[in-house]
């Protein structure tokens, strides 16, 4: 969560200086939250950073979130048909996760959405919204069928190609979340037809520039978020359809010349804080355990 107030900050600014006439999609490609959820001590506190995580998601109005390996062992508790209802009252975002290859293995677990569509207006758009459809996809970390916290993992092409010929009817563009390395995330583009834009992260260190696979044009997510992976995408004037006709892309540095959103900030620092407090108390309560 380190730069939310950074990109919060750099997404704010990049309204205000366009007049808010662009539209702005924030996305993430997958491992938002942590697994480290074996020792009790370290639980406690990874789960009110992974509370915090969903929430902030919803606040600072993301568009979606890739479901990748790392996220399902928390993600699974939430999405126990037993909690759900609770859990989609109490962290709204979990209806904004998506994934096609990610699938129950068991009943006792709420599937994810395949895909999202967003409808993006704004007065660089013009008359036309643009119609993004928004896929996720996730490395199974072994081979396909691989089960994980109660969801099995289908192969990412076969799971993207079911979905796009009723994609392509409905949208304008097609965008892929990919919680691939980098030679998976190029494959998912040369073995399917019709999708615009990749977006990969997998550990990645700084990769800054694209691949061309297929018809989608592949950019990176560096595995640290001192970095802001950004398509600026562009439609002609005179464009007929309502597609995209150019795109720039660019690796955002956000460091300290982009400033803290002081809103961003103190939510950062109200996490922060509860995490340290029950670090605090684990370690008074394995102190106490060792006094007798």
């Amino acid at each position: 969560m380190g730069g939310l107030a950074r990109r919060v900050s750099y997404v704010n600014e990049l309204a205000n200086q366009s007049g808010h006439s662009v539209a702005v999609l924030q996305l993430d490609a997958g491992n938002f939250l942590s697994d480290d959820l074996t020792l009790p001590a370290a639980a406690a506190q990874t789960r009110v950073k992974n509370e915090r995580m969903l929430k902030s998601l919803e606040q600072f109005k993301f568009g979606a979130a890739n479901v990748s390996n790392r996220d399902l062992p928390y993600l699974a508790e939430l999405m126990k048909k037993s909690a759900h209802s609770q859990s989609a009252k109490d962290f709204p975002f979990l209806d904004r996760l998506v994934s096609a290859n990610v699938v129950p293995a068991t009943p006792d677990v709420v599937g994810f959405k395949p895909y999202l569509v967003e409808e993006l207006k704004s007065q660089r758009l013009g008359a036309k919204p643009l119609k993004v459809a928004i896929v996720g996809v996730a490395d199974p970390a072994g081979p396909a069928g691989t089960v994980h916290s109660g969801y099995k993992f289908l192969d990412p092409v076969e799971s993207i190609n079911k979905l796009l010929p009723d994609l392509r009817k409905k949208v304008d563009l097609i965008v892929v979340l990919a919680y691939l390395d980098r030679p998976s995330a190029k494959n998912i583009g040369a073995q399917t037809i019709g999708i615009d834009l990749i977006l990969a992260a997998h550990q990645l260190p700084l990769i800054n520039g694209v691949d061309e696979a297929g018809d989608a044009v592949v950019g990176y997510v560096a595995n640290q978020t001192k970095w802001l992976a950004e398509f600026r995408l562009y439609r002609a004037a005179e464009a007929k359809s309502a597609g995209i006709s150019s795109y720039i892309f660019r690796t955002v540095p956000l460091d300290r010349s982009v400033p803290d959103d002081p809103v961003a900030l103190k939510f950062v620092e109200e996490t922060r804080v509860a995490y340290t407090k029950l670090g605090a108390a684990g370690a008074a309560g394995a102190a106490g355990g060792h006094s007798h």
